[in-house]
C-alpha cells in the first residue's frame, strides 16, 4: 500500500519526484500528512453527492497539500543551505 501511494504522489508530482521519495522514506511526519492526504482525497469522491460534507473533506484536502508542499519547501531550502 504504501508503494502504491509513494508512486501515486510521484506521478502527481514528477518534478518533485526525487524529493517526495526521500521524504517519504525517511520523514514519518510527511508520509503522515501524505497518507492523510489520500484518505481526505477518497472521502471527497465518497461525499461528492453531499456538497456540504464534501466540501469539508475539500478544506482539509487543501490545508494537508499545502502541508505537504512547505514541507517539500522547507526540505528544499535545507538542503540548501546544508
Amino acid at each position: 500500500m504504501m508503494d502504491a501511494l509513494l508512486e501515486r504522489l510521484i506521478e502527481r508530482h514528477p518534478e518533485e519526484a526525487e524529493q517526495i521519495a526521500l521524504q517519504f522514506r525517511n520523514n514519518p511526519v510527511f508520509r503522515s500528512i501524505c497518507e492523510e492526504l489520500e484518505i481526505a482525497e477518497q472521502a471527497m469522491g465518497r461525499w461528492k453527492d453531499v456538497p456540504a460534507r464534501a466540501a469539508e473533506y475539500e478544506e482539509i484536502f487543501n490545508g494537508l497539500s499545502s502541508e505537504f508542499r512547505a514541507c517539500l519547501a522547507h526540505r528544499g531550502q535545507h538542503a540548501q543551505k546544508g
